[in-house]
């Protein structure tokens, strides 16, 4: 695992900050009642210890799931049978059989849910698996996973208790680069391109110059300019400074540590701006001082509420990115100042 010391920031001055592109991310990942479990997918428990006949479970999943326009289960690879295996192991002596979205259409076929082919088997599979359905696309067996093997069962003609999961996979935000300023909105009397701060954003975040860009100003605190001599029309100074995740929001793989330092005699604040990571895998870790000391917050799932966690009695704090992967998340935002004991 790439372990690398970002930076040590400190809590006072003004810092160039990019609000417009900040705000695209206030939106939860996740539906209410859902929660960011692995790969960038919600998963919720919807029914629980539900008896039903097995005939009747695929179409109890599919409706059940179908009033938050969601799935019931579907495994596509090794990795998914692991996790919902041992979702199964951990959920059957309470709630019952875990159900598979495998269903049966009018042409006697089985099928995912979701219309796609049934690409995946495990090891053990019952032979019902590759058999037609009955007529009138009906059939009386419905899938589950058995907890003590992993295999998939088939039940068929008995009363079951079944345990409903329903998974959603958000859309991909659209976070490339523009190519141009032809899109941006241009003021009709001077003609400025007031979203030149977002393209030059996600333009360095393309790049992976993610520490930051240097821009073409002179900063000061009673005359800001830029260094062609054009007017200085347009602001976006913050107090404290904004912190991202490497590969923010494109890819966040790669495990960082950062080192926070306020004022002499003051503590460290950190708010959370925006937070998705899988919640089986990757954690923020936020503990007082710069090493060993204890844990003030261990994050994780989908969380952009504007949390805050301070230091108890130390003027620094250590922010750690920890992913396992960090699969089809964006990983972390914070920011952070000097705030008085």
């Amino acid at each position: 695992m790439l372990v690398c010391m970002c930076k040590v920031a400190k809590a006072m001055g003004r810092q160039w900050n990019v609000q417009e592109v900040n705000s695209s991310f206030s939106v939860s990942l996740c539906p209410k009642k859902y929660d960011l479990v692995r790969n960038g997918e919600c998963y919720r428990q919807k029914e629980k210890g539900l008896e039903v006949d097995a005939g009747n479970g695929p179409s109890n999943a599919v409706y059940e799931c179908g009033n938050d326009n969601a799935m019931p289960v579907i495994i596509r690879n090794q990795e998914d049978q692991d996790y919902w295996w041992s979702v199964a192991k951990k959920d059957k002596e309470k709630y019952g059989d875990l159900i598979l979205g495998i269903v049966c259409d009018k042409r006697h076929e089985l099928h995912w849910a979701d219309g796609s082919d049934i690409d995946f088997r495990p090891e053990k599979y019952d032979a019902d698996l590759d058999e037609p359905c009955h007529d009138n696309g009906y059939h009386f067996c419905m899938f589950n996973i058995d907890a003590k093997t992993g295999a998939w069962k088939a039940q068929c003609n008995i009363d079951v208790t079944i345990n409903i999961y329903c998974t959603i996979v958000p859309p991909s935000p659209s976070l490339q680069p523009d190519d141009d300023c032809a899109e941006f909105e241009h003021d009709d009397d001077d003609n400025v391109c007031y979203q030149e701060n977002s393209f030059i954003r996600r333009l360095a975040a393309s790049k992976g110059l993610l520490n930051g860009i240097m821009l073409g100003g002179i900063a000061t605190n009673n005359n800001n300019k830029w260094i062609d001599g054009s007017v200085w029309d347009y602001n976006n100074f913050a107090p404290g400074a904004s912190i991202y995740s490497p590969g923010f929001p494109f890819n966040s793989s790669a495990a960082c540590d950062f080192i926070l330092m306020a004022d002499s005699g003051k503590l460290v604040e950190v708010e959370i701006l925006l937070l998705e990571a899988n919640s089986c895998c990757d954690h923020l870790i936020l503990t007082e001082g710069t090493l060993g000391g204890a844990v003030l917050a261990d994050l994780t799932g989908d969380k952009n509420d504007g949390m805050k966690i301070r230091t108890k009695t130390q003027n620094s704090m250590r922010v750690s990115w920890q992913p396992n992967g960090a699969t089809n998340v964006r990983g972390m935002m914070i920011t952070f100042r000097s705030v008085t004991k």
